[in-house]
């Protein structure tokens, strides 16, 4: 019985021992990595980096970190971020995000509030660190632009998984819950009537990048081809699904050739048009077009031209084209 005793407690010194030299590590790694960041051009700030989550957990929270990206197009500002990792599977993440947090792209800010927002990452097992898999899930998530129309969804899941190839990966998304947000009088973000706009938003995609998404990368890899095998909308019983094929233009305009299909059309271009997708001065003639199209059916189908920065159906230029960021 004595022998036993030794040896337990033996164990846990042993394991305690090996938790200490692995939260060290984790500090000064990340530490490190931080810094070989900043010295490659990128913007790297926190007020404190700790570890804790002894005996199974490595558990690492930075407080107000800022990270952006060397050409300046990407920039994260959170006040608090807290990242988990089990002590046996060092190459998967969780992450906790703040309720609040600011992202920046290509010089817009963008407001993103949240409860319970939190993501999974899995990197390969090489010193690139290559991102395999990443999921993002949160509830009542709102995303406001400044100065523009802002959503609030129920729910947010994303997902991004590395397929075939050094930097083609498979896109998800699927929200619920959707509405319009506006600027308050305090300049925060506030929904708008408490209505439902859309029940839900799918996404199926695949992405081709012009490199992978690893720590090598000094800067955002460029978008090269998107194939949309599902995008779509419901409200009620109506919905509408786009498809297509797409690329960037040489100015960074997706263009290429697409279908949407609409299943009650006049609902869910109510819909659209109170969500903001649609405005309201362009609501007669797409009416009057799909009117004429559907020859009074509830349902049609119909081609779409992305090109010259706009989206185009029916002969007619309905909106701006997805205009991608380009590496300067």
């Amino acid at each position: 019985m004595r022998a036993l005793f030794w040896a337990v407690l033996a164990a846990v010194l042993l394991y305690s021992g090996y938790w200490v030299v692995g939260r060290w590590q984790v500090e000064t790694r990340l530490s490190d990595a931080l810094v070989a960041l900043s010295d490659q051009g990128w913007e790297v700030d926190y007020a404190s980096l700790t570890t804790r989550g002894f005996p199974s957990r490595f558990d690492t929270t930075a407080t107000d970190l800022v990270v952006g990206t060397p050409d300046g197009r990407l920039r994260y500002e959170t006040p608090i971020l807290q990242v988990l990792a089990l002590s046996y599977r060092p190459n998967r993440l969780i992450a906790a995000f703040a309720p609040s947090q600011v992202v920046t792209v290509d010089g817009q800010t963008v407001a993103v509030t949240s409860e319970d927002l939190r993501a999974s990452l899995r990197v390969g097992l090489s010193t690139a660190l290559p991102l395999e898999e990443v999921r993002v899930a949160g509830t009542d998530v709102g995303v406001a632009p400044a100065g523009r129309p802002g959503l609030s969804m129920g729910t947010l899941s994303l997902a991004a998984r590395r397929a075939e190839g050094q930097a083609v990966y498979r896109l998800g998304l699927e929200a619920t819950g959707l509405r319009p947000l506006s600027d308050d009088a305090e300049g925060g973000a506030a929904a708008l009537g408490g209505r439902v706009a859309l029940d839900r938003v799918h996404l199926d995609a695949t992405a081709t990048l012009d490199a992978p998404l690893d720590r090598r990368s000094r800067a955002a890899p460029r978008l090269l081809a998107l194939s949309l095998a599902d995008l779509s909308a419901s409200v009620g019983g109506a919905s509408l699904v786009v498809t297509g094929d797409f690329a960037p233009d040489a100015t960074g305009a997706l263009a290429g050739e697409g279908r949407v299909a609409l299943r009650d059309w006049r609902a869910l271009l109510d819909a659209l048009e109170r969500a903001g997708f649609v405005p309201p001065e362009r609501r007669g003639l797409v009416e009057g077009a799909l009117g004429g199209l559907s020859r009074g059916q509830p349902d049609i189908e119909v081609p779409v031209t992305l090109a010259d920065g706009w989206v185009s159906a029916l002969g007619m230029r309905l909106v701006e084209a997805p205009r991608m960021p380009q590496r300067q």
